[in-house]
């Protein structure tokens, strides 16, 4: 061995122990933070890698809710849901049981009456199962489908990788045409942009045909079995049975090799080769900023042709940093791998805890529900009662309204109001009860009028309207 490699090996050795002491601390951590949740809440926690969304984290929520519906809309979907169980037996079809995935990343159960389930790891097989149970094949083509829920894997619990995670899903059968690749990644883009995130770019990649893909996992073969001694000890058993998915290490000494490995691209059939070549002439017509990745290879084997990444770069401490948001591509030979008919298809994913966190980290501006101008205070037992009928007349007449039942003091309640922000309270007292009338009081002037019931809905509506609201 030459100095030269000499100290190469010592710089990926000191790497390799680096990044082993950081995992160590952040597993130690995670066992002490653990221990200290056990100890101050008595047992009462939640699942590590499974989390509650408290109310001020869900107004993001709400809004990637609306983005989504929007676009669902405008692109002509159909929505539908999926159940969160599946027989494994659709992954085994789907992902292959003898991979590491199948046997390590999912959640596999098996019930009293002796059915193997697992908890979904992911949406594209169960759609395709429920395509194929349903008939769908006989639907008007294309199909356009969105579904969106919680996938499970048994992740190595991190900050912001969960074991329970949301993903939105929008998947095409039916359409060969390049033209729906281009159309989906567009889509994919609008829904991003309309959550306000910036620098989004699309990794872009084919793997032509199912037969392209499996030539060229014999080059890749030959051309790693070469250089097998370099590879991580993980990687060497990749070799005998997905020699592709070394393109995926990270690893310092495999990434240098990989750069060095053959191009797919130059080794497509005529017919993926004219197919991606339309893909990228309709994203340059489109303007969409994609970057063409010849080592993007899916953690799944049933994709074809074009794959993508969706990622968010940031500067951080002078270096690049790529947040991961989602993905897609077709597998148009999952249908029938799975025991139904040939099917053209198309889709991809949202990772939306990603997408949530990204959003705050851009602080990208978000939806806001409109908050109640009026607040009705009541006084009394007699008047409590009246007060439910009085509230629900005003929400009726497209007023909205808050209030504080609970409260019993005038001054407890006004001073919620207050809090609030409201223009106008309502207070009902025994003897308004008793006249059929309210007392309306001004908030930002605070005078206030007596009048009926029947009268309080024009009154406030036009005094809101006064004060531009």
């Amino acid at each position: 061995m030459t100095p030269k490699q000499n100290k190469k090996e010592k710089s990926v050795s000191l790497k390799k122990s680096i990044k082993s002491q950081e995992h160590f601390k952040k597993e130690k951590k995670l066992y002490h933070s653990q221990e200290k949740k056990k100890r101050k809440y008595g047992g009462m926690r939640s699942v590590e890698g499974i989390r509650d969304i408290l109310p001020e984290e869900y107004a993001y929520w709400v809004h990637i809710y609306r983005i989504l519906d929007k676009a669902v809309r405008e692109f002509g979907f159909r929505r539908m849901e999926l159940p969160l169980v599946e027989t494994s037996h659709i992954y085994k079809k789907s992902i292959g049981e003898k991979t590491d995935f199948f046997e390590k990343e999912m959640y596999k159960f098996t019930t009293r009456e002796g059915e193997n389930i697992t908890l979904r790891p992911e949406i594209t097989s169960g759609l395709v199962r429920a395509f194929i149970e349903n008939d769908m094949k006989a639907w008007a083509k294309p199909i356009k489908l969105f579904s969106c829920g919680s996938l499970f894997q048994s992740r190595i619990v991190e900050k912001k990788n969960y074991r329970e995670y949301k993903q939105a899903h929008f998947d095409v059968f039916g359409e060969p045409d390049p033209i729906l690749d281009a159309q989906l990644i567009q889509m994919a883009n609008r829904v991003l942009s309309g959550l306000g995130l910036k620098n989004i770019r699309f990794l872009v990649n084919t793997l032509g045909s199912d037969s392209d893909r499996r030539e060229y996992a014999k080059l890749l073969a030959v051309f790693f079995k070469a250089k097998k001694t370099q590879l991580c000890s993980k990687c060497q058993v990749l070799l005998k049975s997905h020699p592709l998915h070394i393109l995926r290490c990270r690893e310092f000494s495999c990434g240098n090799i990989s750069a060095q490995a053959p191009h797919i691209i130059d080794h497509l059939s005529q017919e993926s080769h004219d197919h991606f070549k339309y893909v990228l002439e309709y994203l340059d017509e489109l303007e969409v900023p994609y970057e063409l990745n010849p080592f993007l290879i899916p953690i799944f084997d049933y994709y074809n042709d074009t794959v993508f990444d969706i990622i968010s770069l940031r500067e951080k401490g002078g270096d690049k940093e790529n947040t991961f948001l989602g993905s897609g591509g077709r597998f148009d030979f999952l249908t029938k791998k799975m025991g139904g008919e040939d099917t053209s298809a198309m889709g991809f994913g949202l990772d939306l805890d990603t997408i949530v966190s990204e959003m705050k980290r851009q602080e990208t501006k978000i939806y806001t529900e409109p908050k109640p101008r009026v607040f009705l205070v009541q006084l009394g037992e007699m008047a409590k009662k009246k007060s439910l009928k009085l509230f629900e007349y005003l929400e009726k007449n497209g007023i909205l309204m808050a209030e504080s039942f609970g409260r019993g003091s005038l001054k407890g309640q006004l001073r919620q109001s207050t809090k609030m922000g409201a223009d106008l309270t309502i207070i009902l007292g025994q003897k308004e009860v008793m006249d059929e009338t309210v007392i309306v009081k001004n908030m930002q002037t605070g005078s206030q009028e007596t009048m009926p019931q029947d009268k309080v809905v024009d009154f406030i509506k036009h005094t809101l309207k006064k004060n531009g609201k």
